[in-house]
């Protein structure tokens, strides 16, 4: 046996240890210079001839105080089922081959009596810790965590449902619902301008430089089943609005009248027209608006006009008439003041 090759147990237990299985395969007792004192333990191991008997004790580590199992067996078929057993090889259906006698196990590691394993073949404890003197390793650091995936954007808002106008008058509106009118060919304009010096109600209006005093009868200018339009003076005031309206209409829903403003300083522009404001019933000794005669004011639009009437006053507006007037109000405002 070489002295010289490596085993897990201190040298001076490995070496009584390999002694008292050679002397117990050897059948030595006390006649045969059989165990010792020196020997860890009362290891001791018996042989028949049918099969091996394992006897099992304990090897105290004197170096480290740890215990470790071992036993003795013999050369047998049985051993070779029992070895492959511990090792965790599976011997339901493996052939049982002798192993060499005698055979030590310590810690799992088989030793043959006349060999010692070599180094590579020594298996560590499970506490090796306690036999090295060394701390087992630090556990690996815990694998980073990934941050928080960030948070959905918020959903686009719903598009605004496209914008409805009312296009049975007029041509139409555009992208900002102003109404689209045009005048047609045969149609003429009536001037109101009741600040103008040359205003009188005898005129015949169509001359902006001599207008139409009082609404009423520049109402009364316009043409019945024309389409003329009746235009005021932006900014001008009036104590009246349009009541006792005579029996005057438009030509059809896309040529209206239209009652609207134009610019005393380019009145003819008819760029210019439909800006501005006029104030009407301020003082009012008549409705503000009467439409109720079924035969006035159809397929008319009135814009751009404030009928703004005291507190005290009791006029309002007339009735509208029958639902087929085609009327439309655009800028439109009534205050009490």
């Amino acid at each position: 046996m070489s002295q010289n090759s490596a085993f897990p147990l201190p040298l001076s237990m490995s070496l009584s240890l390999i002694a008292s299985v050679v002397l117990a395969a050897c059948g030595g007792g006390a006649g045969g210079g059989g165990a010792t004192g020196t020997e860890p333990a009362a290891l001791s191991a018996s042989l028949d001839n049918s099969a091996a008997t394992l006897a099992a004790s304990t090897l105290t580590d004197q170096a480290s105080g740890s215990a470790a199992d071992a036993g003795v067996v013999g050369s047998d078929a049985q051993l070779a089922m029992a070895l492959r057993a511990r090792n965790g090889i599976d011997t339901s259906s493996a052939k049982a081959t002798p192993l060499p006698s005698p055979v030590v196990i310590v810690d799992d590691v088989i030793l043959v009596a006349g060999t010692l394993p070599p180094t590579s073949q020594a298996v560590p404890p499970a506490d090796a810790s306690s036999r090295t003197g060394r701390a087992p390793p630090a556990p690996p650091p815990p694998a980073p965590v990934p941050p928080p995936a960030p948070a959905p954007p918020p959903p686009a808002p719903a598009p605004a449902p496209a914008v409805q106008y009312d296009t049975r008058i007029g041509l139409g509106a555009d992208a900002n619902g102003v109404p689209l009118l045009t005048k047609s060919a045969n149609a003429q304009y009536i001037y109101w301008n009741p600040a103008h010096p040359n205003a009188k109600d005898s005129n015949a209006g169509t001359d902006p430089a001599a207008p139409k005093m009082t609404l009423k009868w520049a109402w009364a200018a316009l043409r019945d089943g024309y389409g003329d339009w009746l235009v005021m003076a932006q900014g001008a005031t009036s104590t009246e609005g349009f009541s006792n309206l005579a029996r005057r209409n438009g030509l059809s829903a896309q040529y209206p009248i239209v009652v609207t403003t134009y610019d005393t300083s380019d009145p003819k522009n008819a760029s210019k027209m439909r800006q501005g404001m006029v104030t009407l019933a301020t003082n009012p000794t008549d409705s503000l608006l009467d439409l109720g005669d079924p035969g006035a004011a159809n397929r008319t639009v009135f814009e751009n006009i404030t009928f703004d009437k005291p507190a005290t006053s009791d006029w309002a507006v007339g009735g509208l008439g029958t639902v087929q007037k085609d009327l439309m109000f655009y800028n439109v405002r009534f205050f009490r003041t």
